[in-house]
Parts: structure tokens; C-alpha cells; sequence
């Protein structure tokens, strides 16, 4: 039986008999100068749902409290009863000093019982799990599985310095290479492309990332310049070594200019020994699969790269079906993919088997995650407290999604414009306000 919060709440003191028999597990995940999170699940009542409060430790100050009822990790399901509604979210009544931050703890409310800090606990305020933008509209090429549809696309666009410079605001609150300059569509085709990525400041490269096809031809002070900036990392789109493969998947490019494009890209990581990761990127067909294992060898030891993504197709209504008729691969080409890669560092490499959306499922933003663990339909949907993340339109026109739970899908909770965005914490309150109604 889940006992009556209230009740503690006019408790001045915490007590140490007030819940006798109390054996707690879990960790505190985060805490900033906004917020802590994590779980906390009580091993001799799993039926009940903790009250935690913040507090800070040499003034005893209480900073906020909440229910530890919310849905967490869904990969541990042998604690408590199973269902994994054990997370708590507390939001501080004020925005804390570094000073202070570092003196909150996290006790069960009426008790001396601390939860322990996870040994990888964060501290940064990064409320915004990834901005996902485009800095254009269109792509220099027409691949037959794109996800895009650009039967509709007359006229490229071009973001703005000035909707940049309000998005670069927003820099602090992501974590490391989830800052993208492109998710849709080909950064290079900006013609202020590089001063763009010039404009980050030194301290925030780390955050960021971009995907490029690599098909235009570009001076080779770009290459340097990609090898000196110290940017997270650069995912490079690449079906195939063989010409005649190369053009079929990607349409409108020319093989000797991607291979021109890769080769001084390589010499020059190479000879400015950057830190920068490539990330190679290839969609797996019937033209192209059994070239994987020899491709990735070649990527990891000629071309500088880090990693190596094997992805299927979104099954989507405007891919030609005759392509799906032709390219997709069976289950026995999964198969033999698979084993290729079995004793390969899976550090370096990652296989995504047979990820396509029905029609029916398709939704406004296209999550790369696996698809999540179904969820009996009759748990109530909780939109989570944690990170957001944002999905950015040339033109500034900026959409905020959240996990929703059970499903841990993706929904869209927010449409704004950068224009609208006074400062990055004005803008996080906005958005907790909206999720608050919802």
C-alpha cells in the first residue's frame, strides 16, 4: 500500500524511525544547479513509492521534494515489482552556486537515509538532450532510400546568422556531439558552411557534429580546417567502394569526387593528428552487404574512422517499391551480416537489423533509437521530466519533443521559433510549463 505523502510533509525533523525496516536501492543520476534525478526503490515494500527531498547538507535547507513514481530504466525489471515506476525528478525551489550544488544530498523525506550518487553522476546542467538541426532544406543528391522526400523541394534555403547566433546560446545545455549541424539534409550545401562552424566557440567544439555525403567537391583548406577544429565527431554517409555500387545508391554523386573528397579528408586528420571521430555510415542492400566486412577494414585502418554503422531501411510509401523488391535483404543476409561482425569490437561497430516504420507508425520526428520495449496499454502515459530534445528548421522554426512513457516514444509537446527564445532558462521554463498542462 502506498503511503500518504502529506503526512510527512509537516515532519520539521528528519527521524530514523519514522519508516523502520527501510532498505533502499538506487542511485542519485544527476545533479545541477536546476535539478536531481534518479531512482530509489525500497527492497521490503516494493508496492510503495519514496518521497526524496533535496537537501543542503551544512545548512539543512530543503530545497524541493518529490515522488520517486516515475518511469526510469526499462532494462531492470528484476527490481521491485518489475514495472520500473521508481524515478524521481526534483526540481530546486531556486537556481543554485557550483558551491552549493556540490553540498546537496538526497534523502528519503523523514529519515536519515541517504541515496547513494551513481559513481558516473552528472553535474551539468544539460537539460537539452540533443538539438537536431538543419542549417538548409535540400540534399545535392537523390538517394532512392532516403527518409527525406523531396518531390515537393524546388528551392534550397539557407539558415541565417543571425537565427545561428541565437541557437548557439543554447551550447551549455547539450551534451558532447549532440549539437548537429545537419540531421535532414547536407550542411555542405550552405555556402557559409565553414564560418558557421568557425563561429563555435573553442570551449564548445566537443558539442558538436554533422552528416555529409562528402559528394562535393571541396577546397582542401575545408579538410584542414575539419582537422583542426576539434568538433566531436563527422558522420559520413557510404554504401559502397564499387563505382557502378557507389552511383545506384547515390544518386547525382560522382564516385572520383566522393573518393577525392575522403582521401584528402583522411591525409589531412592524418597529418594534423586531430581528435576529431569520423562516424561511417552505410545502408545495407543486396548490391552492397557481403562488401561490409572489407569495407570496414578499409574505413577503420586507411580512413581515420572510429565507427561503423550497418543500418536497414525505413520502409517508407514513397521509396520506390521496386527498390524494396530488389535491394532489401532476407533474413539469411541478416544472418550472415551478423556473424561477419560477432567478434568485432563493438565499440567500432553497430548493426541495425531490420528498423522500419509502417506507415501507420510514422510520427513527426524520426527517432535512430531501437524501437522501445512494449508496455501494456493500460499504464498511464507520463510524459518524463528529463532531457528534451529539439528539432531545429532552417528557418528557425524550433520543435521540442519529449519521452513519454511507457512507450518511450517521441512526442512533440512545444512548436516556437528561435525568435522567441529570450534566453536558454527562460526557454527550458517554457517548456516545463507545457508539460506541466499536458
Amino acid at each position: 500500500m502506498v503511503y500518504n505523502p502529506f503526512n510527512i510533509f509537516k515532519k520539521k525533523k528528519p527521524t530514523s524511525d519514522l519508516y523502520p525496516n527501510r532498505f533502499i536501492f538506487g542511485f542519485v543520476d544527476e545533479i545541477n544547479v536546476v535539478f536531481a534525478s534518479g531512482w530509489v526503490c525500497d527492497v521490503n515494500h516494493i508496492n510503495d513509492r519514496l518521497v526524496c527531498e533535496a537537501v543542503i547538507s551544512d545548512t539543512g535547507e530543503v530545497l524541493a521534494f518529490a515522488l520517486a513514481n516515475s518511469l526510469y530504466h526499462v532494462d531492470i525489471p528484476s527490481v521491485g515489482d518489475g514495472k520500473n515506476y521508481y524515478a524521481f525528478w526534483i526540481k530546486f525551489s531556486r537556481e543554485l552556486t557550483s558551491d552549493e550544488r556540490d553540498k546537496v544530498i538526497i534523502r528519503i523525506q523523514g529519515t536519515n537515509t541517504l541515496i547513494p550518487f551513481a559513481p558516473q553522476i552528472r553535474t551539468v546542467f544539460q537539460p537539452f538532450a540533443q538539438m537536431a538541426m538543419d542549417i538548409v532544406n535540400n540534399c545535392n543528391l537523390r538517394c532512392p532510400f532516403c527518409l527525406y522526400d523531396y518531390s515537393s523541394t524546388k528551392k534550397t534555403y539557407f539558415m541565417s546568422e543571425k537565427t545561428l547566433d541565437i541557437l548557439l546560446k543554447l551550447l551549455p545545455y547539450v551534451d558532447d556531439g549532440q549539437f548537429w549541424f545537419s540531421c535532414l539534409h547536407e550542411p555542405a550545401l550552405h555556402p557559409q558552411f565553414e564560418y558557421f562552424l568557425q563561429k563555435i566557440p573553442q570551449q564548445y567544439r566537443k558539442k558538436i557534429s554533422f552528416t555529409t555525403n562528402l559528394a562535393k567537391k571541396m577546397p582542401d583548406s575545408y579538410f584542414e580546417f575539419l582537422a583542426t577544429s576539434n568538433i566531436d565527431h563527422i558522420n559520413i554517409s557510404i554504401e559502397s567502394f564499387v563505382p557502378q555500387s557507389y552511383v545506384k545508391f547515390r544518386k547525382g554523386a560522382r564516385y572520383q569526387i566522393f573518393m577525392d573528397n575522403l582521401e584528402r579528408l583522411a591525409t589531412a586528420m592524418n597529418s594534423f593528428n586531430s581528435i576529431t571521430t569520423i562516424n561511417y555510415i552505410a545502408m545495407a542492400y543486396k548490391t552492397n552487404f557481403k562488401e561490409f566486412p572489407e569495407m570496414y577494414q578499409s574505413l577503420i585502418n586507411k580512413y581515420h574512422g572510429s565507427y561503423f554503422e550497418m543500418r536497414d531501411t525505413f520502409d517508407l510509401p514513397f521509396i520506390a517499391q521496386d527498390f524494396k523488391d530488389e535491394e532489401f535483404l532476407s533474413e539469411a543476409d541478416w544472418d550472415w551480416l551478423e556473424d561477419q561482425f560477432k567478434y568485432i569490437d563493438k565499440q567500432t561497430i553497430a548493426l541495425y537489423r531490420h528498423f522500419r516504420i509502417q506507415k501507420e507508425e510514422q510520427k513527426d520526428y524520426i527517432d535512430l533509437d531501437p524501437p522501445p520495449i512494449p508496455v501494456a496499454q493500460e499504464v498511464q502515459e507520463i510524459i518524463l521530466n528529463r532531457q528534451f530534445t529539439l528539432r531545429v528548421s532552417w528557418d528557425g522554426a524550433i520543435e521540442v519533443f519529449a519521452k513519454v512513457a511507457p512507450s518511450l516514444m517521441d512526442r512533440k509537446i512545444l512548436e516556437t521559433n528561435v525568435n522567441n527564445i529570450l534566453n536558454p532558462k527562460g526557454f527550458y521554463e517554457e517548456i516545463l510549463k507545457v508539460k506541466q498542462i499536458l
